[in-house]
Parts: C-alpha cells; structure tokens; sequence
C-alpha cells in the first residue's frame, strides 16, 4: 500500500471535525458560564440589602447601653458637606440638651470628626463605621430611648422649621404639629387631646405594630389602605392628624400626599421628623 492511500484512510471526513470542534467549543463556553454564574451568585448572595434604622425601631451601637430616660444622638462626617453646613446648629442642640440634663452622644467614622465638635460637652464621643449602625445618611439626629428606641429621627441637613421642631421635641414632654412644611403648634403631652380636639388621629403603621402599643385617641389605618378605608372614617372636608411620631418621615409626606390626592386637604402631622438632604441617604457605601 502507497503511502498515499495509508495517508487517505487515517483522514477524518471534514463534517466529523466540524462537529467536533463544535462540541469542545460549546464545553468550554458552558464552563466558563458555569464559572461566572457562580461567582456572580456569591457576589449576589454576599451583598445583603443595607436596611437603615428608621423611627420606632432599636439602635444598636456596640459596647453602649442607653442609660437615660432620653438621650440625643448626633451622627455626623466631616467629610460630608451637609454635616460640615450643620455643625452650628450641632452645636446649639447639644447645649440645650445639657441645659435640659439630656444626655447626648456624638457618633462618627474614626478620624473624620468635625473638629469644631470636638470641644462641644457630649456625654459620650464614639468612633464607628457607620455601616455598622445602619445610619440612614450624615448628619443624622436621633433621639433615643432607655430602651434604645428611636424615639425621633431628623435625616439630612435641616432647615429653620425642622430645626425648630427638634429642639421643641427635646424635652420628652413637648410636642408639635405641622401642617404642610409650617411648624403650627407646640404643646406639652398634658395638651395633646386639646390640641387634637375633634380631629381624627391616625396611626399608618401595621396591624400587629400597631396593637403593640398606640396612642389612646388613634385609629389604625395601615398606609397601603389609607385611600381606600379613609372614606369610612371621614369626609375629605374633616380635620384629619396623622401620628407621625411613630413612622419614617418619609411615610408620613406620602400619606398627607395621598389623602390631598383624593381631596382630603385639611391633614396634620403629630410629632414628624424629617428627611432632607443627606451625604449616603438611605444606603451607604
């Protein structure tokens, strides 16, 4: 046999290379489809949602315990622009908490305290990752329960209306009301069914937060039925007080946005916090 036609027996037919070529090619791009989804996957599965602490739930700070009835909590960056802009105010805030015997706190990231807060007489200074927190954004200002409740949260950098409500709500005993953006009332808890008079409070939160503890004059209308069960309860020309001492201020602007949608104008908020510009709102990184 010529070497020729030993060569022309041992050739594969061309269709048979093809096809396996094809083969190996679809392998290694399964493989390394296989190979990224699962790292995707761990990088998926080792990235959790940032849920920030919100009013009315606990904050935890280790190796610190509430001891006061209240205690005012500062968390501040000075490498954000708006807690840079509210150091004045920062600083107003913890002398009238010191007039008032309020305990207060001053949290931040390790050495990026503004320095002009460092002369100011908190209780306690703590340097933490504020991830750690789960703050909202910077500045942020807390007040805090013996049970390390948020008992009022402001977000952002606050203007004169907001400023004015927190140093109201300082003293536990005080209240406040505003309707839209404007501050109308403040008042001690003794008036607050005074002030209230014949409007109509309303609780947003869930069933079972709600049964847990409320206030004696609420009704419980959880926000994703406020439109549709409001009408039960009043007409749109009836005075109307939402309990935002207990809901994220963000909430409680989307209630009074929703009731005015469906023409129910005359609606207050008791005890709101606020939700202004921040450094990292909601989610930091």
């Amino acid at each position: 046999m010529s070497l020729d036609e030993r060569t022309n027996k041992t050739k594969l037919p061309v269709s048979s290379i093809r096809r396996t070529l094809s083969t190996l090619t679809l392998i290694l791009i399964g493989g390394l489809l296989l190979h990224g989804s699962v790292h995707l996957h761990a990088r998926i599965t080792a990235r959790k949602p940032y849920s920030p602490f919100t009013v009315y739930s606990e904050i935890k700070i280790p190796g610190v315990s509430f001891n006061a009835d209240n205690t005012l909590v500062i968390i501040t960056d000075s490498n954000c622009h708006y807690s840079r802009d509210s150091i004045l105010f920062h600083q107003s805030l913890v002398r009238q908490a010191v007039q008032l015997g309020i305990a207060s706190m001053l949290v931040s990231p390790p050495k990026r305290t503004p320095k002009e807060l460092l002369s100011v007489a908190f209780t306690k200074h703590v340097e933490i990752d504020l991830t750690t927190i789960k703050a909202p954004g910077t500045p942020s200002v807390a007040l805090v329960s013996r049970s390390a409740r948020i008992v009022g949260l402001w977000v952002g950098q606050l203007g004169k209306s907001e400023q004015t409500a927190l140093l109201t709500r300082l003293d536990g005993d005080m209240h406040t009301i505003h309707s839209g953006d404007r501050l109308t009332g403040v008042f001690p808890t003794s008036m607050v069914s005074h002030q209230l008079g014949g409007s109509l409070l309303v609780d947003l939160r869930a069933r079972a937060q709600f049964q847990a503890q409320h206030h004696p004059r609420a009704i419980n209308i959880p926000l994703d039925e406020l439109q549709l069960l409001m009408p039960l309860y009043a007409t749109p020309g009836a005075s109307i007080t939402l309990d935002c001492s207990v809901i994220e201020s963000g909430m409680c602007s989307a209630a009074i946005g929703m009731l005015k949608d469906v023409s129910y104008v005359n609606v207050k908020a008791l005890d709101r916090g606020a939700s202004s510009a921040s450094c990292f709102k909601g989610a930091i990184r």
